[in-house]
């Protein structure tokens, strides 16, 4: 019995031409940039209140 493409659910192509197992592959890369970016914006976030009563207080002497 020949198998076809369709039979094997992993490799099966799905959307785009891409089997699940490639769009999986794909959302994870894209869930594990969004964490990045916003572990990256947490920082930037904590610095800034760090860095801001610094900086009104350079504001006010000036």
């Amino acid at each position: 019995m020949k198998k076809f493409p369709t039979d094997d659910p992993v490799n099966a192509p799905v959307k785009n031409g891409l089997t699940a197992a490639e769009r999986a592959r794909l959302v994870d890369l894209h869930i594990e940039r969004m964490m990045e970016r916003k572990a990256e914006a947490d920082r930037n976030y904590a610095i800034a209140l760090k860095l801001a009563p610094l900086l009104h207080k350079l504001g006010r002497k000036g």
